[in-house]
């Protein structure tokens, strides 16, 4: 059995697990002014993730803000009954019916 220890393991315990070249090899000279500029440009076609609430995306006289207040005042029980996926359990999370349901409104 071994324990841990305060000594430091010798150059041969820490040999490596591949070969290295020797580390005073020369460092080749960047050439300047040689073939096309490398450049950082714009990517005019990406797409930015920003962290925001959802809500902050309509505005408050959007139909969906109806059609979600609607949806939440309707008794949904029988269909979260229906859910296997509980808390505790194992499985996947399912999607809240209010969510599918407003979707299909």
């Amino acid at each position: 059995m071994t324990t841990p220890s305060d000594r430091k393991p010798s150059a041969a315990e820490q040999a490596p697990h591949f070969d290295l070249p020797p580390a005073n090899l020369p460092v080749p000279a960047a050439t300047a002014g040689v073939g096309r500029p490398r450049l950082r440009q714009a990517n005019r076609d990406q797409i930015v993730y920003r962290a925001l609430p959802l809500d902050a995306l309509l505005p408050a006289d959007h139909a969906a803000r109806t059609i979600w207040a609607y949806v939440q005042g309707l008794d949904l029980s029988t269909l979260h009954d229906a859910i296997g996926s509980v808390h505790g359990g194992s499985g996947r999370a399912a999607t809240d019916p209010r969510i599918l349901l407003a979707l299909w409104l």
